[in-house]
C-alpha cells in the first residue's frame, strides 16, 4: 500500500507501519506489538489520570496514543507527518486525529523527511527537494477537554509547542512527557536550557524518565507541575 509515496506495510499483528523506517516502526516490527516501548510506559502510564483526556503531539504512527487510549477516556492525537498520520489512523481508530503540526503560532512550514529514519522527520522554513507544506497552528487555538497528561516528541520544536499552548498548560496543568534532543533543539534556535527553564517558568519540577539519561545528548523528560 503507498501512501504520499510512501510504502505502508500492514503487519500480520494488524498494525500499520512505515516500511523501510529504521527508527520506530522497525522497533515495533521487531516486538510484534505497536507498544512496543513497555519500559518507557511503564514509567509514565501511572501519571495517566483515568477521568481526564490525553494529548499526544508528534504521535507518529500511534505507540503511545495506543497505549493511552488503554487508560485515559479520550486521547487527541497530532501528526505532520502524512505517510505516519496514515497509519495513525488505522492503528488508533478510537482516538481523535488531527494531521497539523502544533507551534507557537499559526504558519506554514515544511515536513521534511528524512530516510530511513522517518521518526526524525522534522520542520523547516524553507522548502527543500523533498518536503511538504503542512500548516502549524499553536495548542491554544484547539478547544480541548480537560487534559491530564500530555506527549510532545516533535523533533526540536518543543519550546514552540509549550509557548504555543502556554494557557493550556497553565489552565490544566498536565503531567508531561518530552523528549530532550540538543542536537534538533539546536537547529530550531533553542536549548535545553530553555525548556527546562521554561517548564519551571509555568510551574513544574523536572526529572529524566531513565535517571542519568540526562547526561546525554537525547533523553525524554518527566514534568510534574509543582502541587502533584
Amino acid at each position: 500500500m503507498k501512501f504520499n509515496g510512501t510504502q505502508l506495510e500492514i503487519l500480520p499483528e494488524n498494525i500499520a507501519i512505515i516500511r523501510g523506517d529504521s527508527g520506530p516502526c522497525s522497533w515495533i516490527y521487531q516486538a510484534k506489538r505497536l507498544d512496543y516501548d513497555q519500559g518507557m510506559l511503564s514509567r509514565i502510564i501511572r501519571h495517566i489520570p483515568s477521568d481526564k483526556a490525553v494529548v499526544d503531539i508528534g504521535a507518529f504512527v500511534g505507540s503511545h496514543s495506543f497505549a493511552y487510549l488503554k487508560y485515559a477516556p479520550c486521547v487527541i492525537s497530532f501528526e505532520p507527518n502524512p505517510s505516519a498520520f496514515a497509519c495513525l489512523s488505522y492503528n488508533c481508530p478510537k482516538a481523535i486525529k488531527i494531521n497539523v503540526a502544533i507551534g507557537d503560532k499559526f504558519t506554514e512550514r515544511y515536513w521534511t523527511r528524512i530516510y530511513p529514519n522517518c521518526g526524525a522527520s522534522y520542520l523547516a522554513d524553507e522548502p527543500s527537494p523533498d518536503c511538504l507544506s503542512v500548516q502549524v497552528r499553536p495548542l491554544d487555538s484547539f478547544t480541548l477537554p480537560q487534559i491530564g497528561y500530555m506527549k510532545i516528541d516533535a523533533e526540536g520544536e518543543e519550546v514552540k509547542i509549550l509557548r504555543g499552548g502556554r494557557e493550556t498548560i497553565l489552565k490544566n496543568k498536565p503531567f508531561m512527557c518530552l523528549e530532550v534532543n540538543d542536537a534538533a533543539l539546536n537547529r530550531t534556535g533553542t536549548s535545553r536550557q530553555e525548556l527546562l527553564g521554561l517548564l519551571h517558568e509555568y510551574g513544574y519540577h523536572t526529572e529524566p524518565i531513565y535517571p542519568g539519561s540526562d547526561a546525554g545528548d537525547q533523553w525524554d523528560v518527566l514534568a510534574i507541575p509543582s502541587n502533584k
